[in-house]
């Protein structure tokens, strides 16, 4: 089963599992813990008198984090944390919302809206970004400014440039 403290001996391992390393987890865990405070609050728990394998917030974010990072299937999850795939999938839909919520608080959900690009900037100055176009298809136009301002330079099909 993981557990943080023998996967923090090895952090290589830590950072293949979890998309973060070491420093940057335990950074993370003091907002993880408020936000799954306030938020377990507000949610209604029944382990029927079982005591939960996934017993503090470190070993909830741990969980979250591999999910997210290696995308296995629930059952193969079941195994990595020792619960069944029921239970996996409970807690997925759970720890999902709270992870959303930390990361919220921190600033560092992605931004999805490209339009939103100059407030961003705007609230972040030091950062850099890229912007990643792709071109698409379109009709040629029949007229020949239009058709030429559409020209990508390749002999192909007509493409436009998203970005």
């Amino acid at each position: 089963m993981l557990r943080y403290n023998t996967l923090k001996q090895r952090p290589r391992d830590f950072l293949a599992l979890t998309g973060l390393t070491i420093d940057e987890f335990d950074a993370l865990l003091p907002q993880w813990s408020e936000t799954w405070a306030i938020y377990a609050e507000n949610y209604y728990f029944s382990n029927a008198g079982r005591n939960p394998t996934l017993y503090d917030d470190t070993a909830k974010l741990l969980f979250i984090l591999v999910y997210y990072k290696i995308y296995p299937i629930q059952s193969v999850q079941g195994q990595l944390f020792g619960i069944s795939q029921g239970q996996v999938s409970q807690w997925i839909r759970l720890l999902s919302d709270v992870l959303h919520l930390t990361l919220k608080k921190e600033y560092v959900l992605p931004e999805r809206n490209p339009m939103n690009l100059p407030t961003v900037i705007e609230q972040f100055p030091t950062l850099s970004c890229i912007l990643d176009g792709v071109e698409r298809f379109v009709q040629r136009s029949i007229d020949p400014d239009v058709r030429d301002a559409q020209y990508s330079g390749k002999k192909n099909d007509t493409r436009l440039k998203i970005s």
